[in-house]
């Protein structure tokens, strides 16, 4: 059931209608505030006026990007382990 969510990012309050856990989304608006003022190299609340700048918004996309391609490649590498261990027991059995 979606429900109606304000978060805040980059001094800008939004609306948000979504399936996910609130607590999920509160947590992801803040991380992603949070890339989006140390891409300008602040981090305190003076950016509440800044007009959200295309760049910023660009540089944060890349930044979590990257980071979920990092938490990709980790994963795979994981599943890789757990398969390989999954067969030497299976052997061993």
């Amino acid at each position: 059931m979606q429900k109606n969510l304000k978060i805040s990012i980059f001094g800008k309050s939004y609306f948000v209608a979504s399936d996910e856990k609130e607590d999920e989304l509160l947590f992801a608006a803040k991380m992603l505030d949070d890339i989006m003022k140390n891409s300008v190299g602040s981090s305190d609340e003076s950016l509440q006026g800044k007009a959200i700048d295309e760049k910023i918004v660009v540089i944060t996309a890349l930044q979590v990007a990257l980071e979920l391609n990092k938490k990709n490649k980790l994963l795979e590498q994981y599943e890789s382990k757990f398969e390989a261990l999954s067969e030497l027991v299976d052997n061993a059995v």
